[in-house]
């Protein structure tokens, strides 16, 4: 099965989301990209243009888009979530550095990059 996706924030780490060749073998399609930075809107990223976060209610609707991708800074974070959430995101990867807050019915999963590599220093104790 294809899932569509969509991805809101689109500084360094978004950008590498969206180049990461690694999700469309595995059905999963970003389809569409969110900033609200205006020297970023209407950037091509890749095969995506970026639209402003004022389109998101639409462009979810019209892709038929199931999974939000969250790329934006820690204060931001639970906005751009909540916004998903009310658009009918039901699943969200979670990249920012925060624990959101989320209805039941939704699906969060949180990566903190940071945080893993905190707890593999663990085991370089050891050695």
């Amino acid at each position: 099965r294809k899932w569509n996706s969509c991805l809101v924030g689109v500084g360094r780490l978004g950008r590498a989301i969206i180049n990461y060749p690694g999700f469309t073998p595995e059905g999963f399609n970003i389809v569409a990209a969110f900033d609200t930075a205006s020297d970023e809107v209407g950037q091509s990223i890749g095969p995506l243009v970026v639209q402003p976060i004022g389109d998101l209610a639409d462009t979810i609707s019209k892709r038929d888009i199931r999974i939000g991708i969250v790329a934006v800074p820690a204060t931001q974070a639970q906005d751009v979530i909540d916004q998903l959430v009310i658009c009918g995101v039901k699943a969200i990867l979670n990249y920012a550095p925060v624990g959101p807050q989320i209805p039941n019915g939704v699906r969060v999963r949180n990566i903190d990059p940071i945080l893993a590599l905190q707890s593999m220093t663990y085991y370089l104790k050891s050695d």
